[in-house]
């Protein structure tokens, strides 16, 4: 997906809309201007794409049970083919609610009470927790530190991983809270020890996206085939696109028995049902960049509908009342089929900024229709 030029520099104020990174200080008590120093939920918007789907979907007024899409499964595949040259088949795919229940499920499926599971450390603490809170037991695997960079003490590693009471690795890919982003061989490295000691991998690659220009994301599953299938892989929009309290993640498992023992314990307590406006703001997320919305599909239609010739010529009268500047963006967007982030950069302005100026524009049209 091309870059976004969105404003950062843009303060959007969070307090008072039940917002858990702010408003949880007032009703504890504690003083109202704390800075909360969260990276998981940012304060930017999120991408028009993800707006715009989400606003077509709640104009239909109901939002009863849903099933899950094609469109859902033909989004992550695309998005994957574009960022990552997988190629994934549906299958593969599982939608789950979060990856940290996730996590927790496939702890509790996967290994038994009292048995080991090594987390590389220091890391995301709530790790511990999907752990400890389903009756298993940590195993502290520390990472190296040089002063510069962080890596994984290989023998140590494989120390624990021999014990025969570890059944299970939680690996963090790129790691939280040291962004390191593992190389492919450190990877590889890792997933010969897993195999030689038949140890289940869950890869948690929720920041996956979030990349610096100049590394490169290396999915766990993508080193072998071994690492393919004894692998259980998570991701989701949320960390990318700031979607936290929309709450929708998914799974890609390749072997059927690891695909089979999910989805069993999932199931059975009839907890990950899909959340409709999460479907399709991960569909908004990770659509075709380029993919063409046409003008007159944004305006209402008139009452019975109106054929091409009418349509064409309502939106001739209407562009007559835009200036210079908004037809430009119109033409831009409507007619030569040019994105956002394009349009942008032809007038000389952000990204952000046309999308408010498109959007200014529909509803003046609008009100004229």
């Amino acid at each position: 997906m091309p870059e976004r030029n969105l404003n950062f520099d843009e303060h959007v104020d969070r307090r008072n809309t039940d917002c858990l990174k702010y408003d949880f200080a007032k009703r504890k008590g504690l003083p109202e201007d704390v800075l909360p120093l969260w990276v998981a939920d940012m304060d930017f918007e999120t991408a028009p794409e993800i707006h715009e789907a989400i606003r077509k979907r709640a104009e239909h007024g109901v939002f009863g049970y849903t099933i899950i899409p094609e469109e859902w499964y033909d989004s992550i595949r695309e998005w994957w083919k574009k960022r990552h040259h997988f190629h994934l088949k549906k299958e593969w795919l599982i939608f789950c609610t979060g990856v940290v229940p996730a996590i927790s499920t496939a702890v509790r499926k996967l290994t038994s009470v009292a048995e080991k599971i090594v987390l590389l450390t220091p890391v995301y603490n709530i790790l511990f927790n999907s752990i400890v809170n389903n009756g298993r037991n940590v195993v502290e695997c520390p990472l190296t530190y040089d002063g510069e960079s962080y890596g994984v003490d290989f023998e140590k590693l494989e120390r624990v991983i021999a014990d025969p009471q570890t059944t299970m690795l939680i690996f963090c890919n790129p790691h939280n809270p040291t962004g390191r982003v593992w190389e492919p061989e450190e990877i590889q490295k890792a997933m010969e020890v897993y195999k030689e000691n038949d140890c289940i991998v869950i890869a948690d690659e929720i920041w996956s996206d979030l990349i610096l220009e100049g590394y490169h994301h290396t999915p766990v599953q993508s080193v072998s085939e071994d690492a393919k299938n004894r692998t259980i892989a998570l991701y989701a929009p949320s960390k990318t696109f700031n979607l936290a309290g929309l709450i929708g993640s998914y799974h890609i498992i390749y072997h059927p028995y690891l695909r089979d023992r999910v989805l069993a314990s999932s199931s059975k307590c009839h907890y990950n049902s899909m959340n409709v406006l999460s479907m399709h703001a991960l569909v908004g997320a990770y659509q075709k960049e380029g993919q063409e919305i046409r003008l007159m599909d944004k305006l209402p239609e008139k009452e019975g509908g109106e054929d091409k010739i009418l349509n064409h010529m309502l939106l001739q009268q209407l562009l007559n009342y835009l200036d210079k500047d908004e037809r430009q963006l119109i033409y831009l967007r409507y007619f030569a089929n040019q994105t956002q982030t394009q349009v942008g950069r032809e007038l000389g302005i952000s990204q952000v900024q046309v999308s408010r100026m498109e959007k200014k524009i529909l509803k003046n049209l609008r009100e004229r229709i």
